[in-house]
């Protein structure tokens, strides 16, 4: 293995981890999203649930 083939094997490798990282980062997106919007509708029908009880 000379230099240039190391060189191109480190930048196959920095690419592999940029597409992890940048996998990573829309997951945890997507569940943040996801959670935000769960939460929200869940503190609707608690809320009127509990709006309904009280009359």
């Amino acid at each position: 293995m000379n230099d240039y083939d190391l060189m191109e094997w480190n930048d196959t490798m920095l690419t592999g981890v940029d597409e992890i990282d940048l996998q990573h980062k829309e997951l945890l997106s997507f569940l943040n999203g996801w959670l935000v919007n769960h939460i929200l509708n869940i503190d609707k029908h608690l809320g009127s649930f509990i709006v309904s009880k009280r009359i």
